[in-house]
């Protein structure tokens, strides 16, 4: 975990916006790669795929950010949840547009939380996406089944968990398999200037990841890092034989 709070310590010092997002994209890694959330003894996240929000006047001003409380603060905030909210009020979302953040602000001066859209949960299935992953979450936490309305009774356990300190480093269960980073801009983001900015990192392009053109991102992976493309290697990431990427290489 130093490892990633130095990493946040470098974003709170003034400094361009290419390098912000290089940094963020670094944060995303290490939650990809070497990290897990801990909701309890019995339940484990893994993330495979994320998200990075991050406002801080004048240097990243994303207006996609809720910049509500709990996404900054002191270290008591560092490594604990934000279950999404309406705006800047306490409502939290369930049905529409829910999600979960892992907060990493050490200061009050910004905010910053990483989405997780995609998980393992345990060592077990995958989880698709940010609402699918709360009503998991939410129906472990409250010993339920598809829970379909928040009660004033599942809206206390949320609010504990969020007190909880749920980031930590990863253990010998990880089943997430390290092959590339792939990086690509964030889903449904309509407003702000960073609407094509390329803070959603994923691994694992195998699995689902929703709205991913998967031949598309690898390409560009493959072109940008100069690899030596082989039928196996597409096969062994993309988990199908792509005519459309080898016929790329054959014809440079």
């Amino acid at each position: 975990m130093e490892e990633l709070r130095k990493l946040v310590e470098e974003l709170e010092r003034k400094q361009e916006e290419k390098s912000i997002i290089e940094k963020l994209q670094k944060i995303n890694a290490m939650i990809l790669t070497k990290c897990m959330l801990k909701v309890d003894d019995s339940y484990i996240l893994y993330p495979t795929e994320v998200e990075a929000y991050f406002y801080k006047d004048p240097e990243f001003k994303d207006e996609c950010v809720h910049c509500n409380e709990l996404q900054r603060g002191a270290s008591d905030r560092f490594g604990k949840l934000y279950f999404h909210r309406k705006g800047k009020d306490s409502e939290i979302r369930f049905y529409n547009y829910a999600g979960i953040d892992v907060c990493l602000s050490l200061d009050k001066s910004y905010y910053l939380g990483i989405l997780i859209r995609n998980a393992y949960i345990n060592d077990g299935a995958q989880i698709c996406g940010p609402s699918k992953l709360v009503w998991e979450v939410v129906d472990h936490i409250c010993y339920e089944d598809n829970i379909k309305k928040l009660s004033q009774d599942h809206k206390v356990k949320i609010c504990k968990l969020e007190d909880q300190l749920v980031l930590m480093q990863t253990d010998a269960k990880d089943k997430r398999i390290i092959n590339p980073i792939f990086v690509t801009h964030r889903k449904g983001i309509t407003k702000g200037d960073y609407i094509d900015s390329p803070l959603r990192s994923f691994i694992e392009l195998k699995q689902e990841h929703a709205d991913v053109k998967k031949e598309k991102i690898l390409l560009e992976y493959f072109k940008k890092e100069n690899i030596n493309v082989t039928e196996d290697l597409v096969v062994d990431i993309l988990g199908y034989k792509s005519k459309a990427i080898l016929d790329s290489f054959i014809k440079n």
